[in-house]
């Protein structure tokens, strides 16, 4: 007998459910893979539509937190037919975190208003603007099953990344610093590596880093600077990587550097007082770290002040975009977007209604880029 692909049955469960659902909405669902290998990022894909007419309806899917795996919100659109009937598609990554057969509970919450609660909601003052009322009711859905494989031993990051490497040089005088930056990036599983380097004996190392994160790019930046009265060598740095995409291991590399130091010359005629014994190649070092932080310090407190003046003479669009900006919370955000009275903010309410009332979680930093490219693209056309 010919084996029913296991995708293929889950599509055909969640078709025949999707008909107990009170005839209010119907959904599909599908995922990317379902033998996935450890921290692999599995797409699962979701779409409900509403069915019923002449209420205003809103789907709210709350992710089950799990030790087991992490999931990580993409995208979602959000729009309505020409009968007002509300059609969604949800985007999400599913990380599995264990090499096991895993249960992922899905649960749809379906959000019904009357159109005279919701324009009461949306006119009313401040203090009303807690108090939508909506009828909710969940339906669990059929749960993910996953099947992950362990990842090959010794694997660090789980994903198609790239490690780049620059050096200023590789001789410098005793006790001058040679900056080494290397840089890691790419999408997959958000790397947890805090330094590249190990300690390097005889060299004083000072380390900063740099993180970007935007759903499935990462990209981690790491400042060294070292110091030494000796010759030294930088190390060749080793990643061991494993790229679910073409399904095999790869290694992140750099080559080792040798760095000459050359020593400072000094006349010793006669022993050097105790002035002159003070390491003042140390002091000299700390004194430019102290001066740069000061100087960065400084730059900021002039760039606020330049800031705040011109915010004085700003257009409309503008002084709105810096409310936006200086909205502290989502309750905040909400009452600006609804004072505004723009229609075209609708999405952006929505989501965040959702996040106080439903506790989903959302971004406010990608909120708001959403509302400043919708007012970019306004002024664009007036």
């Amino acid at each position: 007998m010919q084996k029913v692909p296991g995708k293929l049955i889950l599509w055909i469960t969640i078709s025949l459910l999707s008909l107990a659902a009170d005839q209010q909405f119907t959904y599909h669902i599908d995922i990317s893979n379902q033998h996935p290998v450890v921290k692999e990022a599995v797409i699962l894909t979701m779409e409900f539509n509403q069915t019923e007419i002449g209420k205003t309806v809103r789907f709210s899917f709350q992710p089950q937190k799990s030790d087991r795996y992490r999931m990580q919100f993409l995208e979602a659109d959000d729009n309505r037919d020409f009968k007002g009937r509300s059609h969604i598609i949800m985007k999400y990554a599913i990380f599995p975190l264990q090499a096991a057969k895993i249960d992922i509970p899905l649960n749809i919450t379906l959000q019904v208003a009357s159109k005279e609660e919701l324009k009461k909601f949306v006119t009313g003052s401040a203090d009303e603007l807690m108090y939508l009322r909506t009828e909710n009711k969940s339906y669990p859905l059929p749960p993910l099953k996953l099947d992950v494989s362990p990842l090959p031993q010794g694997t660090e990051v789980v994903g198609d990344y790239r490690l780049d490497f620059t050096a200023e040089n590789n001789q410098t005088g005793a006790g001058k610093q040679i900056n080494v930056v290397y840089t890691l990036s790419g999408r997959g599983y958000r790397p947890d590596i805090a330094t590249l380097l190990p300690p390097l004996k005889g060299v004083n190392t000072f380390l900063a880093t740099e993180q970007f994160h935007d759903k499935l790019f990462h990209k981690i930046i790491f400042r060294y600077a070292l110091l030494s009265d000796q010759n030294f060598t930088i190390p060749q740095v080793q990643i061991p990587a494993y790229s679910p995409k073409k399904r095999s291991q790869y290694l992140l590399a750099t080559d080792k550097i040798q760095v000459a130091v050359y020593p400072l010359s000094q006349t010793r005629s006669e022993k050097p007082s105790l002035l002159l014994q003070i390491n003042w190649r140390s002091v000299r070092t700390y004194a430019d770290y102290l001066l740069i932080f000061l100087s960065g310090f400084l730059f900021y407190k002039l760039i606020y002040l330049i800031h705040k003046q011109y915010k004085k003479d700003l257009s409309g669009t503008e002084r709105f975009l810096h409310k936006v900006k200086d909205a502290k919370t989502a309750k905040a955000l909400l009452q600006i977007l609804i004072a505004s009275r723009d229609p075209s903010f609708h999405e952006e309410i929505r989501e965040i209604e959702k996040h106080i009332y439903q506790n989903s979680d959302i971004s406010i930093r990608e909120i708001k880029n959403k509302i400043k490219n919708k007012c970019l693209i306004k002024e664009s056309f007036f």
